[in-house]
């Protein structure tokens, strides 16, 4: 971790600490459980997600196309925990990834463990997520990219968020911005519902 290797500081909550004094909300993103599958190596080429001293990096070794193991599943719940005990964040946003229904159990038991520690500090939290990882109720569903928000009126939260270029999250050489107009008719849109 940050902590423990690179600038040795703990940026997640010096950046908690900053936001709040703000008066601002806080929320982290965690991306670890997609670690399974957006990790796996070409296996041509040499790697060190098979080198036991990263396992706390990179999470248990798997093989192509194989479900998630528990200890896989464990170490993501504790990691999730960890981040909800340390900072306190008021959104849980996971990108992707919990989305199956066989993983139920598991993001069930952090949904319990996240609602219940702020519930505890006299607060109510928030988690996001892609899809139908959780029932409406229970979450904010979150959908990407142009053209994804709800079509008509929900009855629950939800949130958007989009690129205002050619589809690239990030600075790209060739990036072609789109129009002002297009821009705020999305806005417009996605406000109106």
């Amino acid at each position: 971790d940050a902590s423990d290797m690179g600038p040795h500081r703990d940026i997640v909550g010096e950046l908690a600490e900053a936001v709040r004094r703000e008066g601002l909300k806080f929320g982290v993103s965690d991306h670890q459980i997609e670690n399974w599958s957006f990790l796996y190596p070409n296996l041509h080429e040499p790697t060190d997600l098979f080198d036991t001293r990263n396992a706390g990096f990179y999470g248990p070794p798997q093989p192509p196309g194989s479900a998630e193991t528990q200890d896989f599943l464990n170490q993501w719940l504790a990691i999730s925990e960890e981040l909800v005990d340390k900072y306190h964040p008021d959104l849980f946003y996971f990108d992707n990834g919990v989305d199956s229904a066989r993983l139920d159990s598991m993001k069930y038991r952090f949904a319990a463990y996240y609602y219940n520690r702020a519930a505890s500090r006299g607060k109510k939290g928030i988690i996001c997520t892609k899809y139908l990882a959780y029932p409406d109720s229970a979450g904010v569903h979150e959908y990407e990219k142009q053209g994804r928000s709800p079509k008509s009126i929900r009855p629950y939260y939800w949130q958007t968020d989009d690129v205002i270029s050619n589809f690239s999250w990030g600075f790209v050489s060739d990036m072609r911005y789109h129009s002002v107009s297009a821009i705020l008719d999305e806005l417009i849109d996605n406000v109106s519902k």
